[in-house]
């Protein structure tokens, strides 16, 4: 699975994207630990697993599968982060 990490600035001047090879057997925990050590961020850090879509956009579960919260490889995901 193939998942495509969307990243837009505050003042939308550009969007850049970081893709990311996950088993959709992952959960989202080891998906969020997985985005968070890749840009260097607290590991133990509060974040948020979001599934971008056109209409809004769902959370994923940190103690489902990737397969379980209906993502689909490609799908646009972001990390939000408190």
């Amino acid at each position: 699975m193939w998942i495509v990490w969307v990243r837009v600035p505050s003042d939308d001047r550009f969007i850049t994207h970081m893709g990311l090879t996950v088993e959709p057997t992952a959960t989202g925990e080891q998906v969020i630990r997985q985005v968070a050590g890749m840009w260097g961020l607290d590991e133990k850090g509060w974040y948020r697993l979001v599934r971008l879509r056109p209409d809004g956009s769902d959370d994923i579960s940190p103690g489902q599968t990737l397969l379980e919260s209906g993502v689909r490889d490609g799908d646009p995901l972001d990390l939000l982060v408190s």
